[in-house]
């Protein structure tokens, strides 16, 4: 498309959607009327840099919190003692909050889009959540792909049958219309009561822990926990395109992409620790996701 442009530019028909998609440093210069097809891929002329950049395989490894570390972030939410668990609701809001992000791989924006039925829990079989494409979260929080169902383990699903009884115990089915079509993650203490959580009240807490938990990455975020799924399920030997479903990415090579130095470095870590993290997970074969 540049090289498109870049010629009709030259050319003399028009200069302005070329200049419109291309930044330069220094006064416009024409150059050869002939540009190749492949004009603008890779190295550029004259500091000419593209808007929109040419993208390249991962060569760093993506940051990753061992399952200890991501352990202390729940804990560091709320921990149970005698059955009952510490800190109140939204304490217990918290820890399902980043437990969600750990054993599913979601992404920021689609856990604070879920909505109660979106959890489907008590069946007697493998309990799952749907991902539901949606925009209309009232603080911007989207769903980035399209839907998917990931299955979960039975402590996530326990968390979450906990929280929703802590919101029945506040009022939340009366206060709220239809409580099963609400916002999952809501304010308990602080703003309206019951309303959607905004992603800084999930930063805001995110720089609790790393105060509170020195033994954590100092500069960790939210985010960190879907690469740490991501790289769980590779080096417990999950195969690739399972975890690109898992994940919602559009195909496998961004999986490999991103993910590819993991199976190349697995000796980095234990591998029997990773597979003892995702033992209490469900549906990582073919027929499940």
């Amino acid at each position: 498309v540049l090289s498109m442009y870049h010629y009709h530019a030259d050319a003399g028909t028009t200069e302005v959607p070329y200049r419109r998609l291309v930044t330069q440093r220094g006064s416009w210069r024409r150059h050869n009327r002939y540009v190749g097809f492949l004009d603008g891929v890779g190295p550029h002329r004259d500091g000419e840099h593209p808007i929109y950049p040419v993208r390249t395989p991962r060569r760093s490894a993506t940051p990753v919190l061992s399952p200890a570390q991501v352990a202390t972030i729940l804990d560091g939410c709320s921990v149970q003692r005698d059955g009952d668990w510490t800190g109140g609701a939204a304490a217990v809001r918290n820890r399902l909050f980043f437990a969600v992000l750990a054993e599913t791989g979601m992404r920021l924006g689609e856990a604070l889009s879920l909505r109660h039925n979106d959890f489907h829990i008590g069946a007697g079989a493998t309990p799952w959540i749907d991902i539901v494409e949606r925009q209309d979260h009232p603080h911007g929080a989207r769903v980035k792909t399209g839907p998917r169902r990931i299955y979960v383990g039975d402590d996530l699903e326990a968390l979450y049958s906990e929280y929703v009884w802590q919101l029945v115990a506040m009022n939340a089915d009366q206060v709220v219309d239809d409580l099963s079509n609400h916002f999952v993650f809501v304010n308990l203490q602080r703003g309206p009561r019951f309303s959607p959580m905004r992603q800084e009240n999930i930063y805001e807490k995110v720089r609790g822990l790393r105060t509170a938990h020195r033994s954590l990455p100092p500069d960790w975020s939210p985010h960190w926990l879907r690469h740490t799924h991501a790289t769980a399920l590779l080096l417990a030997g999950v195969p690739e395109h399972v975890v690109m479903r898992r994940l919602g990415h559009a195909d496998v090579q961004t999986t490999l992409s991103t993910y590819g130095w993991v199976t190349q470095d697995a000796a980095m870590r234990s591998l029997a620790e990773w597979k003892n993290y995702v033992a209490g997970w469900k549906g990582l074969h073919d027929g499940q996701q």
